[in-house]
Order: C-alpha cells, then structure tokens, then sequence
C-alpha cells in the first residue's frame, strides 16, 4: 500500500472551507452550511474511504496462521537438517566442518590426484554402443581371425585365404617384381610438374635438336638461329665473296700474296710457255720467260 498517496495535504485543501469567503455568515443557510461542510466532504472523506477500501484488501491473517508458498516450501525442501558433528552429542554440523571419515578422506584424495580431461572428449562422448560392438568383432577382422570370411564388396578387406585362391602365380610374380623395384624420388614435387606440353615442347615441339632437318626461321630477337639463316644473312650484308670456300678452298690457310710471291715460274700446260710472277703495288702481275 502507497500511504503517501492517503495524506491530506495543503495542496488538497486550497480553495476551500471557511477561511476563503469573505462573509460566509452573511450567505443564504444552505450555502453557508455547504461551506463548513465543504472541506469534510470533498476532502477528507474521499481521502479517508480511499484508505479504508486499501485497509481491506490487506491480509491480516496472522503470519502463523498464513500457508506456505510453493516457491518458499521448494526452498524448505532443500535445506539440510541440523546433525550432531562426528563424535560429539551437543555440538550440530556445519557447512564448513568436515565430517567424512578417513576411508571417505582417501577416496576423495585419490579422486583428486586422478582426475584428469580428455583433449579428445567430443570424441569419446561420441562413442555407441554399436561402435563397441563392431570393434569387438561384430564389424571388424582381427588379425587373429580363424572365422571364415569372403569379401562380397569392391572395398571390403581381404583375407589371406582370399588372396590365396584369386591370385594366380604370375600376379603374385608381378607383384613380388613391383615391390622388388619400388622406390622414391627425391625431386618428386619436381617431375609431378611435368606436363604433357613440357614434354611436347622437349620433344621438338619447341626446342631445335642438334640434328634438326625442318625449315625454321626465327623471328624474335632471342630466338636461335640456323646455319641456313646465317648464311643468308650473310650473303645479304655482301659478305660472302670473303668465305673460305673462295679464297682456300684446298685449306692451305696461308696468306695469298707471301704464297704468290714464293712460286716464280709457272708453266701453262697448253701451250708450254714458262711466266714468272711477282707483285706490284699491292697486285699480282705474270711475265713470259724467254
């Protein structure tokens, strides 16, 4: 109950009563009676009849005599009633007593000193009924197994049994051989690059052999170049007159006018006339002999 919203204050009796009129005496009966009543009536009673109606709806059952909620009987449920402590007969437990026996002591100790988590909890939280089952032989084989067993799907395990009848000699030859030559590559990462156009391009597709017959001219600036292409270039550029192939044909590789100057005499086969030869002024000239 508010009982601040019950007072009769100040504020409630302003403008009424008495003590406002001038000359209430002076005013007809009944409207000098109105005034005397005025503030009993319009404000003390409504204020008095309002705390009545709040007064009766209070309960004033004795607290002895009032029932127990459900909230407050569910708490009462749960308190722990007093005990004598261990031993004693006047004395009652407390929360903070400890009253174990020693046997209860040591257990409590050694559940401490093994307690423990698992990293892998969610995972063994997972484990079924049906997952023992099956590893304690329901879907398994064991590796001493003496069950017969025959594989009916393409992933199922074999037995040695199994391999026994469906292997004929020459695969188990096969695979003896295989195992014999199995090995590893240290520049494995390396050749699992390899790609089918590295091996096209390896193979001629992009790259000139050492014996290359097929016609191919470069056009980038650093693309290679064959002999063909070279001696064009070459003949092009008016080179060409300056080859070996005019001026030492027979590989004598000597300076050719120390080598004419050194043969004096020369006999023309067709007509038995002898010259000699010489050099003047940076040219070669021939002479008959008579």
């Amino acid at each position: 109950m508010d009982a601040e919203s019950y007072k009769i204050l100040e504020t409630h009796m302003e403008g009424k009563g008495v003590s406002v009129q001038s000359n209430p005496m002076e005013l007809p009966e009944a409207e000098a009676k109105a005034v005397f009543d005025q503030l009993v009536k319009e404000v003390v009673v409504p204020k008095f009849n309002k705390m009545v109606d709040a007064l009766g709806a209070i309960d004033l059952t004795p607290d002895a005599e009032k029932p127990v909620s459900s909230a407050t009987q569910a708490a009462l449920n749960l308190k722990v009633d007093k005990e004598k402590k261990t031993g004693s007969t006047t004395e009652n437990k407390v929360l903070s007593d400890n009253n174990y026996s020693d046997e209860e002591v040591s257990k409590v100790a050694d559940a401490y000193e093994k307690r423990h988590i698992h990293g892998n909890k969610t995972v063994l939280d997972g484990i079924t009924g049906q997952d023992l089952v099956d590893w304690r032989g329901g879907n398994v084989l064991t590796k001493d197994n003496t069950t017969p067993y025959e594989p009916t799907e393409q992933y199922n395990p074999a037995t040695k049994d199994y391999v026994d009848k469906n292997y004929s000699s020459t695969e188990k030859a096969k695979v003896a051989d295989a195992y014999e030559k199995r090995h590893t590559h240290g520049n494995k990462t390396v050749l699992d690059g390899i790609t089918g156009q590295d091996l096209a391009d390896w193979r001629g597709g992009n790259v000139l052999t050492k014996d290359n017959t097929t016609p191919y001219e470069p056009t980038g600036q650093y693309n290679p170049a064959t002999v063909g292409y070279v001696d064009r270039k070459v003949v092009a550029i008016g080179a060409a007159d300056m080859t070996k192939a005019i001026y030492d044909p027979n590989s004598k590789k000597q300076d050719i006018f120390a080598y004419a100057d050194s043969i004096r005499i020369m006999t023309d086969p067709s007509s038995g006339k002898k010259y000699t030869l010489g050099v003047n002024a940076g040219g070669l000239y021939y002479r008959e002999v008579l």
